[in-house]
Formats: C-alpha cells, structure tokens, sequence
C-alpha cells in the first residue's frame, strides 16, 4: 500500500524527500495520466508521493537585475498572468495545454517531467535558463541543458526538489514562435520551435523532434555572421534525429523545421 506525504513546510519535505523515496507530485497533470495509464502512457507512476504544490516556498515570482526568479510550484496560468514576465515566455506558457489545465500544472512539473514534447523547455534552452534544486543539506545551480539529460531523465537526485527557474533578462528585439499540433488547444506537440533576436544574435530551439532540445551555438555564429543559407540548414537537418510516431512523421517534422528556420533567416536579412 502506497503511503503519501503531505509536509507543512519545504523543510519538512526536504527532510522526508532525505528520509524516504518519494515521488514529488504539484498540479499531478502529467502524473495523473501516468498513474492512470491513459492516453496509452507507458511509464507508470507507483511508489509513495510526497505533494508540494501548496508550499508557499515554491510559490513565487521576482526580479533581480539580471534575471527573472520563478518558483517551481508557480502554476501555468500565474505565469501567463504575470506583467513582470517579458512577452515571448508568456506567449509560450500560453499554448500550453488548456485554462483549466494551466490552472493546475506547474513550472516546476513540465521541466521536471522531461518529455520531449515538454513546451516549456525551447523557451528555458534558449534564454540560458538555470535550474535551482534543493535538498536538506544542499542547493545545486544547473544550465537547462545539463539538468535535461534524456526523454524522461534529468539529473535531479532522488532526494532533490527544484526549487526555482532562473529565467536571464534579454533584451528581445524579434522572436518566432510556433507550435505545431493537430488541433488548437490540449495536444501533443509535434514541432515546438522558438527563435529569438537578442542583443548577442539568434537563438534557436527545436522541441518535440529529437528526445532533447535541439540548440547548436555553432549554428547560431554561422546565422549571425551572414553564412549561407544551404550551410546552416544542412547543419540543422543533421542534428534531427526524430522518428515516425502516432502523432506524426519524420519527414513531416524536419520539413516544419526547415520552413521555420529558412522563415527566420529571409527575415533577418
């Protein structure tokens, strides 16, 4: 019988996360499709839960100088509502799922679920985002590429809670942003593309093709020194390494890609 853990406090629940194996649940929208096995999920959710979402340490939105400081059980829907967050992340948030989801899930849940198909992430790869993880006795800083390790995988130990996204301030002169799927809201990704004009160039970010983010800094210098444009796009169609799914094909994906990536280009020159 599967116990669950409901701690007062975030030190509490580092303290129980330290003494126990638990599964951290927030808003339980991607758990709750995985404990239920619907919409033919895989990997089921078993063990005991420890539920953090009500953790008023986890629940929080600042500013520094530099940076942007979002607490991990921030819901969707507060980060769309959020005017302190610049416009292209709230944009992103925006398309995720539907009101009555963004409403439940978290900040903290899409990252830490790690699908490829996670909307969230293209945003945090290309603004450098860092991941902050706490544990009873220790707080790690990780780059969004470092803590992001496989489908489903991240480098988050079993006794770690993320705590916080720290989000870098850009100044944003363009951005391009698309998410491609089969209807408008609640879907599946099958291409989630964002680029953005910063004050250092173009940043790109592919979702939902490979099992990681796709973001190459190499490609990036070649765009932003005026390289041509068969070179960069042969350099993007060797890093994508989807495969056809039920969602969609291949082909279709890398197409998607190309369009949006020849898009950007014309439109920078």
């Amino acid at each position: 019988m599967y116990k669950n853990y409901r701690p007062n406090n975030l030190k509490e629940a580092l303290d129980w996360m330290a003494e126990h194996k638990l599964i951290p649940v927030a808003g339980g929208t991607d758990l709750m499709i995985r404990a239920r096995n619907w919409q033919g999920a895989s990997r089921a959710m078993k063990g005991d839960v420890i539920y953090i979402q009500h953790l008023d340490e986890l629940r929080f939105i600042t500013e520094t100088e530099t940076d942007y400081h979002i607490g991990a059980g921030v819901t969707q829907a507060q980060f769309c509502q959020c005017d302190m967050l610049p416009d292209y992340a709230r944009e992103v948030v925006g398309q995720m799922a539907t009101p009555a989801i963004r409403n439940a899930a978290t900040i903290g849940g899409n990252i830490a679920n790690a699908a490829s198909v996670a909307d969230l992430l293209p945003l945090l790869y290309a603004a450098d985002a860092k991941i902050v993880l706490r544990s009873r006795d220790s707080r790690r800083v990780l780059p969004i590429q470092s803590f992001e390790i496989g489908k489903y995988k991240t480098a988050r130990r079993a006794d770690e809670l993320i705590f916080e996204v720290i989000l870098p301030k850009l100044e944003i002169r363009r951005t391009l942003y698309k998410k491609m799927g089969q209807r408008r809201a609640s879907i599946l990704s099958k291409v989630s593309f964002m680029a953005l004009e910063a004050e250092d160039g173009t940043r790109i970010a592919i979702g939902a093709v490979n099992d990681t983010v796709v973001r190459s800094k190499e490609l990036e210098k070649r765009i932003n020194e005026g390289g041509g444009v068969k070179s960069v796009l042969d350099g993007y169609k060797a890093l994508l390494h989807g495969s056809d799914d039920k969602r969609s094909t291949k082909r279709y994906r890398e197409r998607v890609v190309i369009n949006l990536l020849m898009k950007w280009m014309e439109e920078k020159r």
